[in-house]
């Protein structure tokens, strides 16, 4: 999808290396050169064998990585530009609870915390009543079929499926700018991964930007309004969807970057 006004995103020249000191400095690269820009409500994945830097370039969007050069050039609801590479951590801690959220492939949250909580919570520290979070994360996670018995038990006890549907739920409760995601739909099935797209397409309809990595073809052509495609590091091709040539590779974690 085009859009008239400037990206939301402008990607430029983004690296990433990783001094490794247990290896006698050896230098691992994840990503060199990475540039793109995504529009507003656009839907763009990145694509490539494992290993190719996709993972790290969605860790290093969202600052779980530092990135070694580059900038990504980020515009708020608000109109102005955070460079999200180089940012201050409070403003990134910021971006995260208003404007900015992960979806990752596992689940990292709270022992002894109920699913419905964990998902309602980004909405009560943004100041909504306990109650309307509740009933607002209870929407997501029918929707996304979540068992609702499993609500009050903890995520901790679930499977890996219904774990990335508790993150899915998570990310999206908040309805954020921009959702960052990294497979998001790699332990679900058939059934719930069309779930999932559908739920992830009902957030674009109300303006979510997305940028996620994913391995399944079909999804791509699915959800997806451009791919970029990552190879050894390096962005390979840029194109709407049916206009470049994606590889279908195996739904398997990326392995350790080059070193």
């Amino acid at each position: 999808m085009e859009a008239n006004t400037a990206p939301l995103l402008h990607i430029q020249d983004l690296s990433k290396r990783i001094t490794l000191h247990i290896l006698d400095g050896a230098i691992v690269e994840p990503f060199s050169g990475v540039s793109f820009d995504v529009a507003e409500g656009e839907f763009v994945a990145i694509v490539g064998a494992s290993g190719s830097g996709k993972s790290s370039v969605i860790k290093t969007l969202h600052r779980t990585y530092l990135a070694t050069a580059g900038n990504a050039a980020y515009r708020t609801a608000g109109g102005a530009l955070i460079d999200l590479a180089s940012a201050p951590d409070r403003t990134i801690i910021e971006l995260r609870r208003t404007e900015i959220r992960l979806v990752s492939q596992f689940l990292k949250v709270e022992p002894r915390v109920p699913a419905i909580d964990i998902v309602a919570r980004s909405l009560v520290r943004n100041g909504a009543t306990v109650e309307s979070a509740r009933e607002a994360a209870a929407g997501l996670l029918g929707r996304l079929d979540v068992p609702q018995k499993l609500w009050a038990s903890y995520p901790a006890l679930f499977s890996g499926g219904e774990q990335q549907r508790i993150n899915i739920a998570r990310a999206l409760v908040a309805r954020p700018r921009l959702l960052l995601a990294d497979e998001p739909t790699s332990a679900l099935d058939s059934r719930n991964t069309a779930r999932t797209i559908e739920t992830l397409l009902a957030a674009r309809s109300h303006g979510m930007t997305m940028i996620g990595v994913f391995h399944d073809l079909d999804l791509i052509e699915q959800i997806a309004d451009r791919v970029v495609v990552m190879n050894n590091g390096r962005i390979e091709a840029v194109g709407r969807v049916g206009e470049v040539s994606i590889p279908r590779v195996q739904p398997t974690q990326e392995v350790a970057a080059r070193v």
